[in-house]
């Protein structure tokens, strides 16, 4: 990428027949919320510069952001909300750094009656068919229970393997395939299932590369 270039891409495309759709069901009255995208990059930019990773410095965040926006980066967020009138929604920002960090943050929340479990999961692929992911998976409680009605969670890691293959990553497609699942109850077999389910819709061929 040329230094300090910036991108703006704003083009979504939803999948109409996913198997997500397929795997409806209904818990505690409540029917299940599904939602899935293929989403462009919403924004990059960089010095084109995919040196040695920075170190994370855990007493000055800010200039651990600053230092990593030195370099090569590709930003993809989305707005959740579900089918069936699910009261529950949200959003998420993925970011990800030719230096190796990667930022998944992410934000739900339940104003119904009932308590939900919500899953999320993304997976992008590179041009050799390797595919990226992250997920998660989280619980809000609603006017029947006590707890949170939000589950929030950004968190910031280094991979070596975005690091090492920026140049496949940054010449792919760039289209991050992410699903997100609402219910009473998710348990991590479904998750997985939902998991694979991006995987196979990103197209990958190669290693599964968990990066959350």
């Amino acid at each position: 990428m040329k230094p300090s270039s910036i991108l703006l891409l704003f083009s979504v495309a939803f999948a109409a027949a996913s198997p997500l759709q397929e795997r409806e069901q209904q818990s505690n009255g409540e029917v299940v919320g599904v939602a899935m995208f293929s989403k462009a990059p919403i924004a990059q930019g960089g010095q084109g510069d995919a040196a040695a990773p920075v170190a994370k410095n855990s007493t000055n965040t800010a200039r651990d952001l600053q230092a990593r926006n030195n370099y090569d980066w590709i930003q993809w967020t989305n707005q959740w909300t579900f089918n069936n009138g699910l009261p529950v929604g949200g959003d998420h920002v993925i970011t990800i750094w030719s230096s190796g960090y990667a930022e998944f943050k992410s934000h739900f929340h339940d104003s119904g009656f009932w308590s939900y479990d919500v899953s999320l999961t993304c997976a992008l692929r590179d041009t050799v068919g390797r595919a990226y992911t992250f997920s998660r998976s989280g619980r809000m409680y609603g006017t029947v229970d006590s707890g949170s009605r939000d589950f929030d969670l950004d968190q910031t890691k280094y991979n070596a393997d975005i690091q090492a293959n920026w140049v496949d990553i940054e010449n792919g497609n760039l289209q991050m395939w992410c699903n997100a699942h609402a219910a009473n109850t998710l348990s991590w077999d479904i998750i997985w299932i939902f998991l694979n389910d991006v995987i196979k819709a990103a197209g990958a061929i190669g290693a599964i590369i968990a990066i959350f």
